[in-house]
């Protein structure tokens, strides 16, 4: 059986040109995208509250060989995706993350840990839904993470299985292969939270918008913008999710495909961008 599913996650990439400048700017222009958002929802009976506020920033970086190992491009869908976001101390924060359409086959992998080099580790299997012609496309992910307890340094592909040891077993490469930035390309990512889509009486969806900046660039030019909203299972006692729920999720997913002035459907996603750099 594949592990519980932790959240599902409706991802949109919106245009990042209209959301240049200070970081001023941004935050009214993330505000002008909610208020145009929140009419159209609320079109279909769906009400929203809050405000996006700057929740974090941290760079970010994805690591794989040359050959792309990691990130098996010579299928329909991504494998594994190895990311980095760097923390003020030195340490880090990893994640080892599978993907695949199929829920069965997305959960059958141990993505735990190593416990004597990553402190605070987690799992987590969710369920991301994103637009491919502008229809709903779900992708589900299974996840481990942890935070350095050191200065991280990987150069091999051996320092990432020392960190995820099922990982060994699932590549067909040499440990000693390098590993490297993907693209050479870290960015810095920003983030607002804030706003909040009521599913149901009981269940609201968390909002977020993550604006991708080009670290060694202009650092006022974003080069992605994506606008998503999830609905978690916070604790195993918490009611399962249900369709009315899906349903009003759907319709606002659909309400955000169409607002023109803002939705990029055909924009890459997050990582695809990073990959597609090469």
């Amino acid at each position: 059986m594949p592990p519980a599913l932790a959240s599902r996650e409706y991802k949109l990439m919106l245009r990042a040109a209209g959301f240049a400048g200070s970081e001023a700017a941004l935050i009214a222009q993330v505000a002008a995208f909610w208020r145009d958002f929140s009419d159209a929802v609320a079109g279909h009976g769906i009400a929203t509250d809050g405000a996006f506020i700057r929740s974090k920033e941290r760079p970010v970086t994805f690591y794989d060989t040359a050959d792309r190992h990691l990130n098996n491009k010579d299928v329909l869908f991504r494998d594994y995706v190895f990311r980095v976001r760097s923390r003020a101390d030195g340490t880090a924060k990893v994640t080892l993350k599978y993907r695949h359409p199929d829920r069965l086959v997305a959960g059958d992998r141990d993505l735990t840990a190593t416990k004597k080099l990553l402190k605070k580790r987690e799992i987590k299997f969710e369920r991301d839904i994103k637009p491919v012609q502008r229809r709903m496309r779900s992708l589900y992910s299974y996840s481990g993470s942890g935070r350095t307890k050191d200065t991280l340094s990987v150069d091999t592909v051996d320092g990432i299985v020392a960190l995820f040891p099922d990982l060994g077993k699932q590549l067909d490469v040499t440990l000693d292969e390098p590993v490297a930035p993907v693209s050479g390309f870290t960015a810095r990512e920003l983030v607002l939270e804030g706003c909040r889509i009521s599913l149901s009486g009981r269940q609201v969806a968390e909002c977020a918008v993550v604006i991708w900046y080009d670290r060694s660039a202009n650092p006022t030019t974003p080069v992605v913008a994506e606008f998503s909203f999830r609905h978690p299972r916070k604790h195993a006692t918490d009611p399962r999710f249900t369709a009315t729920e899906a349903r009003v999720a759907c319709r606002a997913f659909h309400a955000a495909l169409d607002l023109d002035d803002w939705a990029a459907t055909t924009q890459q996603t997050k990582t695809a961008y990073v990959y597609a750099m090469s």
